[in-house]
């Protein structure tokens, strides 16, 4: 009984409570491109104390090349349009790692005024998300959109019928709102990146800390998976790429200098970086 109470107040602590945003690197003054990961406590991290563990952390590790800012807040929700701007105009990223979803169908009002799970629908999540991504764009940033990862409900959450059913409802919740994204339009300059197919519910289980937040395990394979969707720059190649306007849709067409290198350019295989 006393480890069922220390997992729900455990679950409820990771999953409900703010936390503040952490810009926890120095600002490196080799990198190429400013990264900002933007999400709920998957992205903030179980390990407070350790924000090198988180998954924006470990890819700071893996990619020097890239200033890697935290913008994880336990409890956010995708309606949450303020602190979204507010980081996007405090950090000007170059790239936005984006994910949210796992809060909104059982988030809390306290910890989330925005909060609106009561008329939560996994459609609704992913218009927010994709009008994030446009804004982001309008800002002058690229976007990487992950699908969410899955809920797995533990042997010690299965023995409580009210965290399994919240557990549920967040697996069912984000999956369809992985799916909805699948489907949808991409837009120029944004990439949906479907993470939620990179684990199973087993491996999920063996990756995360309580089927619901990534261990530091989980955290590295998150951190090699977004590391892969961001191309490493040439500093010595100027790129073509497009930035949205503010407009009804359309597009203007914008020189990256190599100072801004474009993230998403593929290159011929084998191509090698100007030394």
């Amino acid at each position: 009984m006393r480890a069922g109470c220390l997992l729900a107040a455990k679950i409820v602590s990771m999953a409900l409570i703010a936390w503040p945003a952490l810009a926890f690197l120095p600002a490196l003054a080799a990198a190429d491109v400013r990264v900002m990961c933007y999400g709920d406590s998957i992205t903030a991290g179980s390990d407070l104390a350790h924000p090198e563990s988180s998954y924006p952390g470990q890819l700071q590790q893996l990619r020097p090349d890239l200033e890697v800012l935290n913008e994880g807040q336990g409890g956010d929700i995708s309606e949450n349009r303020e602190r979204f701007r507010a980081a996007l105009a405090s950090d000007q990223p170059r790239v936005v790692v984006l994910m949210l979803g796992t809060n909104d169908p059982v988030c809390n009002p306290q910890a989330s005024p925005e909060c609106a799970s009561a008329t939560a629908t996994p459609e609704r999540t992913v218009a927010n998300l994709l009008d994030m991504a446009a804004e982001a764009r309008r800002s002058g940033a690229e976007v990487v959109l992950l699908t969410p990862t899955p809920a797995v409900c533990s042997p010690l959450c299965q023995e409580h019928s009210d965290l399994a059913f919240a557990m549920a409802v967040r697996d069912a919740f984000t999956a369809r709102v992985a799916e909805g994204l699948r489907r949808a339009r991409r837009p120029a300059g944004v990439r949906i990146a479907d993470l939620r197919r990179a684990f199973t519910p087993d491996s999920w289980a063996a990756l995360s800390v309580e089927g619901l937040h990534p261990s530091p395990k989980g955290n590295a394979v998150i951190a090699r998976f977004v590391a892969a969707q961001i191309e490493r720059p040439s500093a010595a190649r100027r790129l073509t790429g497009e930035r949205a306007d503010g407009g009804g849709g359309t597009t203007e067409p914008r020189q990256a200098t190599p100072a801004e290198p474009d993230p998403f350019v593929r290159r011929p295989h084998g191509a090698r970086d100007a030394p």
